[in-house]
C-alpha cells in the first residue's frame, strides 16, 4: 500500500515539473531543459508586474546539493528576475518561488534500486517559508 502512495507522489511531482516547464515555455517562449536529478527553481507573481510570466531556471544536479551542504551561489538570475518582476522583486510579497526535482521516473513498485545515491522514489521539493 505504501509503495502505491509513493508511486502516485512521484507521478504528481513529475506532472508538476512538466507543468512548470510548460508554463515557462508558454510565458517566455523558451523551453527549460533538464535531466532527471536536476533541480528547477520557479518564480511567479500573483499580481502586478510579471504576473503573466513564470520564470523557471535549472540550478543543476540535486546530488551536488545533497553531498555539499555549503554549495554557495549557483547562479545569479537577479537581472532576469528584475526584468520580469521589477527591480523590487526580492521584497514583493506577491512573488513566490519553489524548488522541485525528481531523481528518476522509475516505478518504485517494480524497481527497488538506488539512482544517484537516492531510492527511485526520491522527490526533492522546497517547503514554504517566510522572508
Amino acid at each position: 500500500m505504501k509503495n502505491s502512495k509513493i508511486g502516485a507522489t512521484v507521478k504528481a511531482a513529475m506532472l508538476a515539473i512538466v507543468g512548470t516547464v510548460a508554463l515557462a515555455s508558454t510565458a517566455s517562449a523558451q523551453v527549460v531543459t533538464y535531466t532527471f536529478g536536476d533541480l528547477l527553481v520557479g518564480f511567479r507573481a500573483s499580481g502586478g508586474t510579471g504576473s503573466d510570466t513564470t520564470f523557471v531556471y535549472n540550478i543543476g544536479s540535486s546530488v551536488g546539493f545533497r553531498n555539499n551542504p555549503s554549495q554557495g551561489a549557483v547562479a545569479n538570475v537577479g537581472t532576469q528576475l528584475s526584468s520580469v518582476y521589477g527591480s523590487d522583486w526580492f521584497s514583493r510579497t506577491d512573488v513566490s518561488w519553489g524548488v522541485i526535482g525528481v531523481r528518476t521516473n522509475a516505478n518504485p513498485q517494480t524497481e527497488n534500486s538506488i539512482v544517484g545515491g537516492d531510492p527511485v522514489s526520491t522527490i526533492y521539493a522546497s517547503r514554504g517559508g517566510t522572508g
